[in-house]
């Protein structure tokens, strides 16, 4: 797994005993996350391979990168 995403797991949440030494950056286990933001209180839950995609399409920290609203909404 990726160093700076090794930082951010908290724990796989079916294999609690899993370290992020032993997963894969495509392992598809979901995963709590908590943000490496000072003072960013961001947790969530994504699987490794939804964490590591390339080009941004990995799910990041809801705080610190909220979804982005649709052109259509108002």
């Amino acid at each position: 797994m990726h160093p700076a995403l090794a930082d951010e797991l908290v724990e796989v949440i079916d294999e609690p005993n899993l370290t992020a030494k032993e997963l894969r950056p495509s392992s598809t286990k979901l995963c709590r996350w908590a943000c490496s933001k000072p003072g960013c209180p961001g947790r969530w839950k994504a699987t490794p391979d939804q964490r590591s995609r390339r080009g941004g399409t990995g799910k990041r920290c809801p705080a610190c990168h909220p979804p982005r609203k649709s052109r259509t909404q108002p």
